[in-house]
């Protein structure tokens, strides 16, 4: 089974902070400076797509290659 298939399609900020290893207040601080992944503001509350989370944090993959000697 695929990872989005078992997220739900919205996750609010607690939980989207839960799945990227942060805490709440980094993904506010990130929002208030216009980087991390997206968002949705319905009224106060704050929410996530899925789908949107897990395409930012593959894009924010780093190929790192050792060199052996």
């Amino acid at each position: 089974m695929r990872v989005q298939e078992e997220l739900p399609p919205f996750l609010t900020r607690k939980e989207a902070a839960r799945l990227l290893g942060r805490r709440p207040k980094t993904l506010a601080n990130w929002a208030s400076i216009g980087v991390g992944p997206p968002f949705l503001r319905l009224g106060r509350r704050v929410l996530y797509r899925s789908e949107d989370l897990l395409r930012w944090l593959q894009a924010q993959a780093v190929e790192v290659r050792t060199v052996r000697r």
